[in-house]
């Protein structure tokens, strides 16, 4: 009987130290062969006991992308968290990938770099010759050439980003000047209505619903959870 508790104790301790760490790589790889790209990808799982996680049973799990793309545009960082999950593990570990859609009680937080926002910006063009957003903390500033009735003017733009449905955020002008002239709101939408500068997060590895969203010096916090 003595023997039989000891193994059972060697076991227990066993599965406690290696499946965690088992699990973690096997989301891991499965979240990566589902993006594009070689992003990195880092999970953290949690569960007590450990020997429910194989039946896809968690207490907690985070996940960590950084780098990869979504629609032409250049995601910095992903990040998750979530609590009481359940995931099909089997699936997992036989490759079929990983499912992400029925996380609860999740908070997602996507960083989106001001350098990769303007490449984004840039590359869909419409009627916009040059436009470049500078990022600081509680403000962004667009700088763009528009065409405007057979000239070229230079566009100096102050506003900031808001939530706009369920997965979009958009640039909202505060105040505008054109070739140093300060341009009444009621002519703003003349000169400046051609400019679609909104970011769909529809496409994100992790479902979620955009919740708020934050201009820092450099860069975007989106924050968002569970649709």
């Amino acid at each position: 009987m003595g023997g039989i508790l000891v193994a059972a104790l060697v076991l227990y301790a066993a599965s406690e130290a290696l499946l965690p760490s088992l699990v973690s790589r096997a989301i891991e790889r499965a979240v990566r062969d589902g993006l594009e790209g070689s992003p990195a990808v880092h999970v953290v799982v949690r569960s007590f006991p450990s020997f429910l996680m194989p039946m896809g049973h968690l207490d907690y799990i985070s996940l960590d992308i950084s780098t990869f793309p979504v629609k032409g545009l250049t995601v910095r960082r992903l990040f998750l968290e979530a609590r009481e999950v359940r995931l099909d593990l089997a699936g997992v570990f036989s490759g079929q990938g990983v499912d992400l859609k029925g996380l609860d009680r999740a908070t997602v937080t996507v960083i989106l770099s001001q350098d990769d926002l303007n490449e984004y910006f840039q590359s869909r063009g419409g009627g916009l010759r040059f436009v470049r957003v500078n990022l600081s903390r509680g403000q962004a500033t667009l700088i763009a050439e528009v065409p405007f009735l057979g000239r070229v003017l230079r566009a100096s733009v102050d506003g900031h980003f808001r939530v706009d449905g369920r997965t979009r955020i958009r640039f909202e002008v505060d105040r505008a000047r054109v070739e140093r002239f300060l341009i009444p709101r009621l002519i703003q939408e003349g000169i400046l209505g051609q400019l679609d500068l909104s970011v769909d997060l529809a496409g994100m590895p992790v479902p979620l619903t955009v919740h708020d969203v934050r201009v820092e010096n450099g860069a975007i916090y989106v924050f968002g959870g569970k649709p």
